[in-house]
């Protein structure tokens, strides 16, 4: 019994749900290394079936499935599949198809590509899946970084940084001038 608690004295108590409600189906996803502990615990140490899940705050059953896991399959059969079971693979013609609208249309953004995708081809591919095809493919630096990368190598880092920080002040100059002409031009169309 000292054995159980001390080894699992780490394990932070569940919240027990309140009186009335049943607690979700499937909830709790075990770390291996528990799984593993108890199993061994129940088998090779020999402690209760029952002592143990108390001691871990599962059921018996659980233990039990876990215990049937291990005796077919060893340690892989208490490693939980969630993970790559319920993820999709992209397809290699949809993501030939993102590749090939990027290059054609290098000033598109992953949510662009995406409504392209779903009105034209009739393919659902969310932007974080165009913006990791796009990663993979090298096709996610934007222009303006890869400008800044050729300063830096030919030019040098100083130099790099003080085109950069000239163009920003010349942009910022430019929105003024741009925002005051519209403003301008509002006012004259009101007037006349």
């Amino acid at each position: 019994m000292q054995g159980v608690k001390r080894i699992f004295s780490r394990r932070k108590k569940k919240d027990s749900s309140p009186r009335g409600e049943k607690r979700r189906k499937g909830g709790g996803c075990y770390p291996f290394d528990l799984r593993l502990k108890a199993v061994k615990l129940h088998l090779e140490e020999g402690f209760d079936l029952n002592l143990v899940a108390e001691e871990v705050q599962i059921s018996p059953e659980t233990l039990r499935r876990w215990v049937e896991k291990y005796q077919q399959c060893g340690e892989k059969g208490l490693r939980t599949p969630y993970a790559a079971k319920n993820r999709q693979k992209t397809s290699p013609a949809v993501k030939a198809k993102i590749t090939d609208i990027k290059k054609a249309n290098p000033e598109y953004g992953k949510k662009r590509i995406s409504q392209i995708l779903r009105r034209m081809f009739f393919v659902k591919a969310s932007p974080d899946t165009v913006q990791k095809t796009l990663k993979e493919e090298g096709l996610a630096a934007l222009p303006a970084s890869l400008l800044f990368g050729v300063f830096w190598f030919v030019l040098g880092p100083e130099t790099a940084f003080r085109i950069g920080a000239l163009l920003a002040g010349l942009a910022s100059v430019l929105l003024i001038i741009l925002l005051s002409t519209r403003r301008e031009g509002n006012v004259m169309s009101k007037c006349v």
